[in-house]
């Protein structure tokens, strides 16, 4: 993840040169949907000085603070690091350089407004996703079946479950399709080798997982701190006998 830090920082400076007076009406958010008269009175040259000053100082911070969060801290903080702070960045620049944009017509303006609370609300959702990606999950055994609740969290009648494998190391995992992954936690889809794919509930670090296979659905792989994976396999085979 530290490679990926730095790419996004190197992305970040190229950025802040990559636009220029000649290509702006094309590349440059906002002022590319300026009538010429706009065009004609925004101070162009002034804001592409700030607008490169900006991407070529964060580019720089950005990886500076990814790689010392990567190397000794934790790499949870890393992956927010790298998912909240250009957020944070581009409010504060876009907040920095509003008043570039005095003669603007008003449409110009509200869609301004517009893209400012877009950023806040992207922000809001990034925070939230992270914050609820790190509930516990739980699981709870019924009757007829089996509910884990939590992120990405789901519910496996007996009925449906084919066999259960109690695993010393999971299944080859090559790309998540949709969930989360870090350090301490892997839930979601993701896909193994070939087309193989499994729904993931791992806190990590683990020792073993239990796998169940589905009549009607992919593999889950289990492997939760609040349940011992021996005791659970067990259950589940008794349960799968009876039925």
């Amino acid at each position: 993840m530290i490679f990926f830090n730095l790419g996004l920082g190197v992305l970040f400076i190229s950025l802040g040169y990559i636009v220029t007076e000649t290509n702006a009406s094309t590349l440059l958010s906002g002022y590319n949907t300026m009538s010429r008269k706009e065009q004609a009175q925004f101070p162009l040259k002034e804001y592409l000085s700030k607008f490169r000053q900006f991407h070529l100082y964060f580019g720089l911070i950005f990886m500076t603070i990814g790689t010392l969060i990567g190397l000794f801290w934790d790499k949870d903080v890393l992956g927010y690091h790298i998912g909240i702070t250009p957020i944070i960045a581009y409010l504060c620049f876009f907040i920095k350089t509003k008043n570039l944009n005095k003669s603007a017509s008003t449409s110009t303006k509200v869609q301004a407004k517009i893209g400012a609370g877009v950023l806040i609300a992207i922000l809001i959702f990034v925070i939230g996703l992270f914050v609820w990606s790190e509930r516990e999950s739980s699981l709870q055994i019924y009757e007829d079946e089996i509910s884990i609740s939590g992120p990405y969290g789901l519910t496996i009648p007996f009925a449906e479950m084919d066999s259960i494998v109690l695993l010393d190391e999971i299944p080859k995992i090559r790309i998540r399709l949709h969930g989360v992954s870090t350090s301490s936690v892997s839930k979601g889809k993701f896909k193994g080798v070939g087309q193989t794919r499994y729904h993931l509930l791992l806190d990590k670090p683990y020792q073993r997982a239990l796998i169940i296979y589905r009549s009607k659905d992919i593999p889950v792989i289990i492997s939760i701190d609040q349940v011992e994976e021996q005791k659970l396999y067990r259950t589940l085979k008794e349960s799968i006998a009876s039925l």
